[in-house]
């Protein structure tokens, strides 16, 4: 029995078209957490009665302090974006190789804020999702008065930090 296949490139030489890109994603970076820039997170939050900042906050749950355990919620969302950012590659070497042969300027800022929204959500659902010391039973008492579920855990009180977790695209250098 023989077989005989006929292939055709539908957008010759995208991959030089894609190579041409690399000085573009070169000059991009992902952040996700409280970038710089993006609200002013250092001043006083009403939502904190301590008049703490989005910042304080976050440090504070990050490292701990002499009151406060570690709850490194930044940490934890090591391993899933790492895994989520590799997903990723192929995703934007799709959107690459779709925009290159499209035969329009290739413009790959779309793909790279999906992916920086995505890495929000990776962060903000180990803040809800992670492993950490559980509170100490005032901070449980506390919470409990007239709320339940998800609010008696560790990093969720008013839900503003987790709120604020941004993720962006920005230019580096």
């Amino acid at each position: 029995m023989m077989f005989t296949a006929k292939m055709t490139q539908t957008n010759p030489g995208w991959d030089k078209e894609l190579l041409k890109l690399l000085p573009q994603l070169a000059r991009k970076q992902i952040a996700v957490g409280f970038p710089k820039g993006k609200a002013d997170l250092s001043q006083p939050h009403p939502g904190y009665e301590s008049g703490m900042s989005i910042i304080d906050v976050a440090v504070a749950n990050e490292f701990g302090t002499e009151t406060q355990p570690r709850r490194p919620f930044l940490h934890q969302s090591g391993k899933p974006l790492e895994k989520m950012f590799k997903e990723a590659q192929a995703g934007l070497a799709k959107a690459a190789k779709t925009a290159t042969g499209s035969g329009s300027k290739a413009n790959l800022a779309p793909a790279l804020t999906k992916i920086a929204l995505k890495a929000e959500s990776v962060v903000r659902d180990t803040i809800v999702n992670g492993e950490y010391k559980d509170n100490a039973p005032a901070t449980k008492r506390r919470k409990q008065k007239g709320k339940s579920g998800i609010e008696t855990r560790p990093l969720i009180d008013s839900g503003d930090m987790r709120k604020y977790v941004t993720g962006v695209v920005r230019e580096v250098g």
